[in-house]
């Protein structure tokens, strides 16, 4: 590994522990970024810093009723959302990401109150030297703020990927997949007879709203129909 690194990180979470010896940084700044810097200092690290290059998100209440006329749609019409022109799923998409990613839940901002937390919205980082005294890790943000931090995590979001699901290595090649996510039938089968794959690795077949608890009545009732019709 080269002593610098100069890496385009969209968003980060740094912090120190109380002895000085750990200090986090928080990329992303959305829920699971704004989560671990709660935790960080319930556990009274000395210094959180959340990165994120958007502004500071929302935090309120947010309904998700808008999500049921999409779910009904999908148990009233076998493969509803692959039937639907791309103009129409790319609209459900951005209110999804709407509600589902630029609102973050009402009840953190109590439990980010500690003054330990710093946040650096609108900014990035754009180089880190592992040549830093004191064995910490030297990072420099978008807007030229330097800082010495022990850990860095990386709230960067996550893709389906078969192949990285150990448990599968033994049938990955009877799975048919399309870019890390496999190819389901209108009931959440694979191509593998008897194995169902619903949430995350569903939502390019079903939609982002299957990605979500909101969803998962639906997708059991649908996935037990299929398994009762093949009694």
């Amino acid at each position: 590994m080269p002593r610098q690194t100069s890496i385009p990180c969209p968003s980060a979470c740094s912090w120190t522990t109380p002895s000085g010896s750990g200090r986090p940084r928080g990329s992303r700044g959305r829920q699971s970024a704004y989560e671990w810097a709660a935790l960080l200092a319930e556990h009274r690290a000395e210094r959180i810093d959340l990165v994120h290059r958007h502004d500071v998100p929302r935090f309120e209440r947010v309904s998700w009723r808008f999500v049921d006329p999409h779910v009904e749609a999908t148990m009233r019409v076998r493969g509803w959302w692959r039937t639907l022109p791309k103009t129409e799923r790319d609209a459900i998409a951005g209110r999804f990401w709407e509600v589902g990613r630029l609102t973050l839940e009402w009840w953190l901002p109590p439990r980010l109150a500690s003054k330990t937390i710093h946040r650096w919205p609108g900014t990035e980082v754009v180089h880190t030297d592992t040549t830093a005294p004191g064995g910490k890790l030297g990072v420099r943000l978008s807007n030229g703020e330097r800082l010495l931090v022990d850990h860095v995590i990386f709230a960067c979001g996550y893709r389906a990927d078969l192949p990285r699901v150990p448990y599968l290595a033994g049938v990955l090649d009877r799975i048919q997949m399309s870019d890390g996510f496999p190819v389901l039938d209108e009931a959440f089968g694979t191509s593998l007879p008897g194995l169902y794959l619903p949430g995350f690795t569903a939502t390019r077949d079903f939609g982002p709203f299957f990605g979500f608890v909101k969803a998962t009545p639906a997708a059991a009732t649908l996935i037990v129909q299929d398994l009762l019709a093949r009694a």
